[in-house]
């Protein structure tokens, strides 16, 4: 079945089983697997960069005082402030990161390289709670298999069955990492209407040829009896007989050249160039007009 008689957003709603030509046909790019581990370790590296100030201020003190922590000289008193401050930025940031990567998309490392995480019924917000869900999954089996339940879950996108890139993290909650730098956005609303269009004049099938219902046609195809205008007894005259030497309108052969597509699937010229930037160069400014 051609993308043009399939309803498209049926697509995006058949949660997990969606196909990727139809993707492909839009410009929608999934992320690699290099991509994807270079954002979470710009976000990791960031984390990690605040928690090991943290982490040293905590391990200065108790170096110097042990268990008469709290009782400290001023000097101790803000290094541990300095801690209790690097503790709330720890907090705000996963929170700031949780809520970013919910309502757009994306955290600080996504950001950067290029991606964006959406839903995948209907490419759109993953939302709070499915990103929530989606980092619980890798920190829960962190704690069953450490080391290695994470590396598992951030490994299986390699060997998704669909080839659309989606780790065992992703399936579970319905939600898709996508490279918006080498494909299409589809958070760009013009852009994905236009891709929808482009998509759907492209896969229009030309309408087939109707068999030759003449009665004397060659083995071409070819024939020499259309019926056309009727004689004054009422029988069918033959085209170009004397039906039409006696002033009867004579109507020429029905034509059984295919049908082009709607005009209105065409993309102008604006709209090609426009598609062409916001798919990162993947769809020609020639192509689906």
């Amino acid at each position: 079945m051609s993308i043009a008689t399939r309803d498209l957003g049926n697509f995006d709603r058949q949660r997990g089983k969606a196909d990727p030509h139809y993707f492909e046909a839009l410009g929608l790019v999934p992320a690699s697997g290099l991509r994807r581990s270079l954002a979470f370790a710009i976000d990791g590296g960031i984390w990690g960069a605040i928690a090991v100030v943290g982490a040293l201020s905590l391990g200065s003190l108790w170096a110097e005082h042990g268990p008469q922590l709290f009782d400290t000289n001023a000097a101790s008193q803000f290094v541990l402030t300095l801690f209790v401050v690097t503790q709330a930025i720890l907090l705000v940031y996963g929170l700031v990161q949780l809520i970013l990567s919910g309502r757009i998309g994306r955290t600080v490392g996504k950001a950067i390289v290029g991606l964006r995480v959406v839903k995948a019924e209907s490419l759109g917000r993953p939302g709070f709670f499915r990103v929530v869900g989606r980092s619980a999954l890798i920190g829960v089996s962190a704690v069953f298999l450490p080391i290695l339940g994470p590396a598992l879950f951030l490994l299986s996108p390699l060997w998704d069955a669909q080839r659309l890139g989606k780790g065992w993290h992703d399936q579970i909650v319905g939600c898709w990492v996508l490279d918006v730098r080498r494909g299409l956005d589809p958070f760009d609303a013009k852009a994905m209407r236009l891709a929808r269009k482009a998509a759907a004049f492209e896969s229009i099938e030309p309408s087939v040829e109707l068999p030759d219902l003449a009665s004397n046609a060659d083995e071409g195809g070819n024939f020499a009896f259309f019926p056309s205008a009727r004689s004054r007894s009422g029988v069918i005259a033959l085209h170009g007989s004397t039906a039409a030497s006696e002033g009867l309108f004579v109507p020429a052969a029905p034509s059984l050249q295919s049908q082009p597509p709607s005009s209105e699937l065409k993309l102008t010229q604006f709209e090609r160039r426009y598609l062409h930037a916001a798919s990162g160069g993947r769809f020609a400014t020639s192509q689906a007009g």
